[in-house]
């Protein structure tokens, strides 16, 4: 067992560190940062604008804003939706391609690439927020730390989610993915999120605003059922595993096509 592991998990790290280094050398990484840096400075001119500004109100309004309504999505879609296409346009896709790397490697590799990136800017720009936030209150700078990381926690896992779906589509259509990517993201995530009762199910976003304690919003939200936070836990790491798993099945039956022809 541990012999056939051994050329898979070697395929996987060559493909994330080939990815990462694509990422830290790339227009994107840049972008990003650009993203998480303005969101973090819209808190601190929001914080410190007025004297009457609740530092945890701040927090906890950049959080589901700036975080949960917009980098959640806007990262995965930068660094993940364009996995395929960019090997395409360096030609690197066709080297790849004919070396015998596991399809699921591959994905894989490219997964922990982007969900990485995602996530690492995720967490590190929440923290940044309240790192700044709470300068001016220093003795409640540790106290809210637990909320902080809960709600950076449960962006996280909605960013591992979102990249793994910008991937599928990255696989399924590379021409098209960005797009396919945004108008899944908006439609499904973004808009069915606002959706009353257990139609809102149908978005993770939902699940993630739960596990992060930040407010549901959207339409009637009264009419939303409630249901445990280990379910919600449980229905994000579900999708995201499927997606992945969907990702593979389309790129290695590409192969097999490419393979007869």
């Amino acid at each position: 067992m541990t012999a056939r592991l051994a050329p898979a998990t070697h395929a996987v790290r060559a493909v994330l560190q080939f990815g990462a280094r694509r990422i830290l050398l790339g227009r994107r990484l840049r972008v990003a940062l650009v993203a998480v840096l303005l969101v973090v400075a819209a808190a601190a001119i929001a914080r410190y604008a007025a004297d009457d500004v609740d530092p945890t109100e701040a927090v906890r309004r950049a959080l589901q804003w700036g975080f949960a309504g917009m980098l959640v999505y806007l990262l995965p879609v930068l660094f993940a939706s364009g996995a395929i296409a960019e090997e395409i346009e360096q030609r690197t896709w066709p080297l790849l391609a004919v070396r015998p790397v596991p399809r699921s490697a591959f994905v894989l590799g490219k997964y922990l690439a982007g969900c990485g990136a995602t996530v690492v800017l995720l967490v590190a720009g929440a923290l940044a927020v309240h790192l700044v936030v709470h300068l001016a209150e220093p003795s409640r700078l540790l106290a809210e730390v637990p909320g902080t990381v809960r709600a950076a926690g449960a962006v996280a896992l909605l960013g591992a989610l979102y990249a793994a779906i910008a991937l599928f589509w990255s696989v399924t259509v590379p021409e098209a993915a960005t797009v396919l990517t945004v108008l899944h993201l908006a439609l499904v995530e973004w808009a069915a999120g606002a959706l009353p009762g257990w139609l809102r199910f149908v978005s993770m976003s939902h699940f993630g605003r739960l596990l992060g304690d930040l407010p549901i919003g959207g339409l009637l939200p009264d009419t939303v059922p409630t249901v445990p936070m280990w379910i919600g836990a449980l229905a994000i790491i579900t999708e995201t595993v499927l997606f992945l798993a969907l990702a593979a099945v389309v790129l290695s039956r590409a192969e097999m096509r490419r393979t007869e022809a």
